[in-house]
């Protein structure tokens, strides 16, 4: 199970619950559920082997980017610390709207070597596979994915091994 960024809103963390929903059995308005309940309530309801959550950090033009990267990977490594339980980060390695940028091999760079500084014990690639046209929902426009369509290298996939050897 693959756990939301802390930028999800209060009704995604709380799976669409529309005005209350239970947290460590006492019920909160969604509108007060923080992304600290949500992970301590999969923690405690999953009791998960490691925790992976998404964060995708580039955004815009380059440089620009997500203001809070280290606040997320803090509250993930405080939480699975406490928990005694590895986490796994995904790397942003493709853009899929028009305002996802698509990361250079210094960004992807950058998002591992925070991971690892932050602790991480696995590290995922979204996207690995460029999504067939008719499987992409509205609105998303994939752009280069470390396979493409047919299951062919691109250029990301030479990123990723570039990647890969630096782990």
């Amino acid at each position: 199970i693959n756990l939301f960024p802390m930028y999800a809103d209060e009704k995604q963390l709380a799976g669409g619950e529309k005005d209350r929903i239970n947290s460590g059995n006492q019920m909160v308005g969604c509108d007060h559920y923080t992304y600290e309940n949500y992970i301590d309530d999969y923690l405690r309801i999953v009791q998960p082997e490691y925790l992976s959550y998404d964060y995708y950090p580039m955004q815009g033009d380059f440089p620009e980017m997500m203001a809070d990267p280290l606040v997320q990977l803090d509250t993930i490594r405080r939480k699975t610390v406490e928990a005694g339980i590895p986490f796994w980060v995904f790397i942003q390695a493709t853009s899929w709207h028009k305002t996802v940028c698509f990361p250079t091999i210094p960004e992807m760079m950058w998002q591992i070597s925070t991971a690892l500084a932050y602790g991480a014990k696995g590290v995922q690639y979204f996207s690995y596979a460029t999504p067939i046209n008719g499987d992409v929902p509205e609105g998303e426009g994939y752009t280069e994915s470390i396979l493409d369509a047919n299951g062919n290298p691109t250029q990301r996939y030479y990123y990723m091994q570039y990647a890969n050897r630096h782990l």
